[in-house]
């Protein structure tokens, strides 16, 4: 039998609502949602939290100086918030892909000025050291640069729990040794400018020299502590030493884990103090630094990998 025109046309437009509204067949053949624009994601600038960890230094150290308590909350209050700035600009870098960890050598930097940061808000929320936190913000401001940067790597590290262990224990344990590095060269000055009688100055906002030269060993032991069990995880978390260019970062680490270790037994036992000990503090933290940040330059600076 014939069919009209009119018919034609209805049967035509049915099919095509039809076909719009069935489900998508994804490329294994199964049914899959329609696909939608990606949300997008505001991070802050990354020199937002750079900008308010200097600003918070500038405020606390002035304000410590001259006693002049709201200027110093001002800072501390600025940091703080450069922190959590700092932090949401961070995490997409650990959350890049559902499988896999992109962390390039600014995000690691960037992890580490976070943990430095941190200590600074906890000492000055306990009432000590307040003075050094302004120090210690003034690190965090040059190590928070980078946060949240992307890299386009090679090589990209498989997601795991070992793996996410080894990166956490290892910015916590660099993070703390840099504060100890940072208390031992204010330490360092302070020492110096006592034994030359000469006033103070702006060294007054620092705490009195016997708190600040236990806030430094304290620090050692906890970032010695870490740095043992990040090298312990690390070895759960290698497969080829050599296939994931991992041999200078692991040689130097252990290096390093060596001198901390030795100038703790020293603090111990002989109750080094003073040149003796800043020589094996900022020896063991160089090497660190050259583990943690060096290697990881040449690997993806240089050679555009990635470890793993």
């Amino acid at each position: 039998m014939a069919t009209r025109p009119e018919e034609s046309h209805y049967r035509i437009a049915a099919a095509r609502l039809r076909t719009q509204s069935s489900p998508i067949l994804c490329h294994h053949g199964g049914p899959s949602s329609p696909t939608r624009s990606p949300t997008p994601v505001l991070t802050p600038h990354p020199l937002l939290a750079s900008l308010l960890y200097l600003l918070g230094a500038v405020l606390t150290w002035i304000g410590t100086a001259r006693q002049q308590r709201v200027l110093a909350t001002t800072g501390s209050a600025a940091a703080a918030v450069g922190l959590v700035l700092q932090l949401f600009a961070l995490t997409p870098a650990l959350l890049q892909t559902e499988q896999a960890i992109v962390l390039t050598l600014a995000d690691a930097a960037a992890m580490v000025g976070a943990v430095v940061a941190t200590v600074g808000l906890i000492s000055v929320l306990r009432g000590r050291l307040q003075g050094a936190a302004a120090a210690l913000w003034l690190t965090a401001a040059v190590l928070a640069v980078g946060s949240g940067s992307r890299g386009t790597l090679s090589g990209v590290a498989p997601m795991g729990y070992a793996l996410m262990a080894h990166i956490l224990l290892s910015a916590l344990a660099a993070g703390l040794l840099s504060v100890a590095a940072v208390l031992v060269v204010l330490l360092t000055a302070q020492n110096a400018r006592l034994r030359e009688r000469r006033p103070l100055g702006m060294l007054a906002a620092l705490p009195p020299l016997e708190a600040l030269e236990s806030a430094v060993f304290n620090t050692v032991l906890a970032g010695f502590m870490l740095l043992s069990l990040s090298l312990l995880s690390g070895f759960l978390f290698i497969q080829d030493l050599f296939g994931q260019h991992l041999v200078h970062k692991t040689f130097l680490s252990i290096v390093a884990w060596c001198i901390f270790g030795t100038l703790l037994v020293g603090r111990h036992r002989f109750g080094w103090r003073g040149r003796q000990a800043l020589r094996f503090l900022l020896t063991g933290y160089v090497i660190l630094a050259t583990a943690y940040f060096g290697s990881r330059f040449v690997l993806e600076g240089l050679l555009g990998r990635h470890w793993g």
